[in-house]
């Protein structure tokens, strides 16, 4: 009521605050624009950055969209509003850091060398030697890894069997500290079993590396070091989240690690390393994005360290240390990153050169879902565009229910009105449709 009211001026929020009833807007800013959060995945469907644009259009304002690491589609539209093509966009660039701080100092280590030499470890020599002259300082250090839990999932050494999530088609990932498997997608838990359930062995194991597992690890190589960790697992706990960044700022802990939350938005004056323990997580996800997502928590991550008088260095561990996302972050290049993204997104024929939609059908009965989607596939024979599958999702099942789907790349700019019509009054028993229009994430 009091936004409705014109009592509150100014309205900060996530990315439903461009649904706030405002009479009146004189300004919207996009802060962290390339974030995947301000698209909403479930219904209502939709993306808070255009309606942002929406809104500025509604109310004759200007919309500021900031980013450190644009998304390759807001780039490319900033070009080509420069040569013509495109409404007005402007390019406002910020060449230094504040208060005149440098960008750090990277380098990239390639982790193959060490599991040639059959002496693998979550540190590095490099990260090793740097956090022990960062703790000697007495400055403080983040590690990235972007997967919490201690390990990814626990294999049996005898049959190579996985314990996997009754309800999704992924391995449960091991939590030391709760002692238990847990599914990242459902919620679902259990007990270790003692035995394998399928050979019966004994020998049962953790393999992988998760933040528990880096949190321990360097609590054991310095023992006098005060670590903490940050990840959605200490977070959901009430204060937690607050309590661990008020002691990090105040000096009680030497060395954070965590997950993509310590990598944007935290300004540390005395961190003065970053190290990144795999940069090879989010580049193997099957997604055409996820090369850019890389590129993004990189530069990002690496931007927490030397942020105030004292210099910063990143230390980036990779088992592909010639990939673009990975030596672009590594020298602050978003210019050749793009160049090389841009060029890979027309020749595959994907955003901004085309335009997406994801249509996905969901079910208990995986004959029933099969049937639908290829009755889905059959109706969009006749849009003009190219239809991709139908095939089964990357996670194919989900909280007890199948997924599959078909890919449609319309000409961009096309309008969608086509897919409703070619869908409508198509309703399968026991099936539910979702059709993602500029899908962010294909999983």
């Amino acid at each position: 009521l009091d936004i409705r009211s014109g009592r509150i001026g100014v309205v900060m929020g996530a990315r439903s605050a461009v649904l706030a009833p405002l009479e009146n807007i004189g300004l919207i800013i996009v802060d962290e624009e390339h974030e995947g959060a301000y698209k909403q995945e479930t219904m209502p469907r939709y993306h808070a950055g255009r309606m942002a644009e929406l809104l500025g259009e509604h109310h004759h304002c200007p919309v500021v969209f900031g980013s450190a690491t644009p998304s390759v589609e807001r780039f490319h539209d900033t070009e080509a509003s420069e040569r013509g093509i495109r409404a007005a966009t402007h390019l406002l660039t910020l060449p230094f850091r504040a208060a005149d701080a440098q960008l750090p100092a990277v380098s990239i280590t390639n982790l193959t060398v060490g599991y040639r030499a059959g002496q693998p470890s979550i540190l590095g020599p490099e990260l090793h030697v740097r956090l022990e002259q960062t703790l000697a300082r007495q400055q403080q250090a983040i590690l990235f890894l972007n997967r919490r839990a201690f390990a990814p999932f626990v294999i049996c050494r005898d049959c190579g069997h996985r314990t996997m999530c009754p309800n999704c088609a992924v391995a449960l990932s091991y939590h030391r500290g709760d002692q238990r498997l847990k599914c990242h997608h459902c919620g679902f838990h259990q007990a270790i079993p003692s035995n394998c359930p399928n050979c019966g062995g004994e020998r049962l194991s953790p393999f992988g590396i998760g933040t528990e597992k880096v949190e321990q690890a360097v609590a054991e190589l310095f023992p006098t070091a005060r670590v903490a960790r940050l990840d959605r697992d200490v977070a959901q706990k009430k204060g937690a989240l607050e309590d661990v960044l008020a002691r990090f700022r105040s000096g009680d802990i030497d060395v954070l690690v965590g997950t993509q939350m310590v990598a944007k938005g935290l300004d540390f004056p005395n961190v003065t390393l970053v190290g990144v323990i795999a940069a090879d997580v989010s580049l193997n996800v099957p997604d055409f994005r996820s090369s850019e997502r890389t590129f993004q928590l990189l530069s990002q991550v690496a931007g927490r360290a030397g942020r105030g008088k004292l210099p910063g260095f990143v230390v980036i561990q990779t088992f592909n240390p010639e990939h673009k996302s990975v030596s672009a972050a590594a020298a602050h290049d978003y210019s050749g990153f793009y160049d090389e993204q841009i060029r890979e997104r027309r020749e595959a024929h994907y955003p901004p050169y085309t335009r997406l939609v994801n249509i996905i059908a969901s079910g208990e009965d995986r004959r029933a879902v099969n049937l639908a989607m290829k009755e889905i596939a059959h109706r969009l024979q006749t849009i003009d565009g190219v239809l991709l599958g139908p095939v089964d999702c990357p996670i194919e099942r989900l909280q007890t229910r199948w997924r599959r789907h078909v890919l449609l790349k319309l000409p961009s700019g096309q309008a969608v009105s086509e897919i409703g019509v070619a869908l409508l009054g198509y309703r399968p028993e026991g099936v539910s449709i979702a059709v993602d229009v500029d899908p962010y994430s294909l999983m």
